[in-house]
């Protein structure tokens, strides 16, 4: 079973390649933003799953802290967007 959370973890990580290319070729901001959350959320995940794996609360005190970080950056980003200033 210790095998698989790291091979979950993986593969969550290598699905951040095709948000990163949204993120530099994105042909708007809004699609630029999303790819930016999204791997906020994929890297958190992986980071629960190593968590879990290996048995450290840091791991998972960090996932918080990357997931919270990915939301108020999106909502920032969203703002200066709708409004034009923060």
């Amino acid at each position: 079973m210790a095998g698989i959370y790291e091979a979950v973890a993986l593969v969550l990580l290598g699905l951040c390649a095709p948000m990163l290319y949204r993120v530099f070729k994105g042909p708007t901001i809004a699609d630029r933003v999303l790819a930016t959350d999204a791997i906020g959320v994929l890297v958190a995940n992986a980071l629960a799953l190593l968590s879990v794996q290996y048995g450290r609360a840091i791991y998972l005190d960090v996932a918080i802290v990357v997931a919270a970080l990915g939301f108020i950056g999106t909502l920032a980003i969203a703002k200066v967007l709708e409004s034009g200033k923060l």
